[in-house]
């Protein structure tokens, strides 16, 4: 088997059909599709099961989240090749046998391609970088933060692993609620000795679910984006970047989750305005947003005024952040194409 194709599914019955169906109509039909019904509640299984096709394996688990998801997928897959997609996405006809095609020609550790990023209301925004193929570590090290500025290594579903990559370095998706892409890929990438990455958009990452993580409140949100950019600081070193070629990146990235933080506050739980007025307060005066804000660096005259807010009373950035929750969740496609042009 060359290629295994993994999808974990939680409550996810209005996306899951249109997810399937469009790896089942790849011109590329080689492959098997490992979908693990993450203790749904809904009507998923059902519908699932409707599509009858011999490639499809259904595993059904108690709920444990996306990351022990991905992990039973793994090893159940029988594939040469692993390719993770989310169950509320979609792809271009053509991206497995691109895909393929690059494995047999180049045979990278690792391929990547452009996505698009859009809601249910059809409005793109294109994420994509040249075409390329990094044949050594010294070359994917001379383009490794310009690749995270086009916003191509954070996620796992727009590329192409090889397991014995996975299995050899015994890479796990780690047991947390959010940034397990972002943990999974770094790994990956300390073991990657060439990659390729397709120009095209071949990915259809949706926005619009409201049982995405995306949509929910994140405890501790602000203290993961620290962490986060601490790891990314790491993963720099590792490969031995100057400190001078990744700093706009490692605070561009920092400021702009702030942003998310304070969003973040105001999604569905049970902080008290006391509470959200004190995590607002840590999030604009901690020490290291006011050490990222010196470097920091934009034309994105929205994010310049929301900045200008962190020096004033916490109940200004409070409001923001409760206004940009309102239009996430009533316009998500303002909302999109806004953190998209964040750049």
């Amino acid at each position: 088997m060359k290629l295994s194709i993994i999808v974990p599914a939680h409550n996810c019955e209005k996306y899951i059909q249109k997810t399937i169906k469009s790896i089942l109509s790849q011109n590329y039909k080689k492959f098997e599709l490992i979908i693990i019904n993450d203790g749904s509640t809904d009507k998923t299984s059902d519908k699932i099961k409707k599509i009858k096709d011999q490639r499809i394996t259904l595993i059904n688990t108690k709920n444990q989240g996306v990351a022990q998801t991905r992990n039973i997928g793994i090893n159940a897959s029988h594939g040469e090749y692993l390719i993770f997609i989310d169950a509320d996405d979609y792809l271009e006809p053509n991206m497995l046998n691109k895909f393929i095609n690059i494995a047999d020609k180049y045979n990278p550790d690792l391929t990547i391609c452009g996505f698009y990023s859009e809601t249910n209301k059809k409005n793109k925004d294109k994420f994509q970088s040249e075409e390329k193929y990094y044949s050594n570590k010294q070359q994917i090290k001379e383009d490794l933060v310009k690749l995270y500025n086009h916003d191509l290594l954070y996620n796992v579903w727009n590329k192409m692993y090889k397991k014995e990559i996975i299995t050899k370095n015994n890479i796990k998706f780690p047991n947390i609620t959010f940034g397990e892409d972002n943990y999974f890929n770094q790994e990956y990438l300390k073991n990657t000795k060439t990659l390729y990455n397709i120009n095209d958009c071949l990915y259809h990452y949706v926005r619009e679910n409201n049982n995405s993580i995306t949509t929910k409140y994140i405890p501790n949100l602000f203290e993961i984006r620290i962490k986060e950019n601490q790891d990314f600081i790491k993963l720099f070193n590792y490969f031995d970047i100057n400190y001078k070629t990744y700093i706009n990146f490692i605070s561009n990235h920092f400021i702009e989750r702030t942003i998310g933080c304070l969003e973040n506050l105001h999604r569905k739980n049970n902080l008290t305005f006391k509470d959200k007025i004190k995590e607002t307060k840590k999030i604009i005066t901690h020490e290291e947003t006011k050490k990222y804000l010196k470097t920091y660096n934009t034309n994105n005259k929205k994010i310049k005024i929301i900045l200008k807010t962190y020096n004033t009373h916490p109940i200004i950035p409070y409001t923001i952040g409760k206004s940009l929750c309102i239009i996430k969740k009533h316009c998500p496609n303002l909302f999109n194409k806004q953190k998209n042009k964040r750049k």
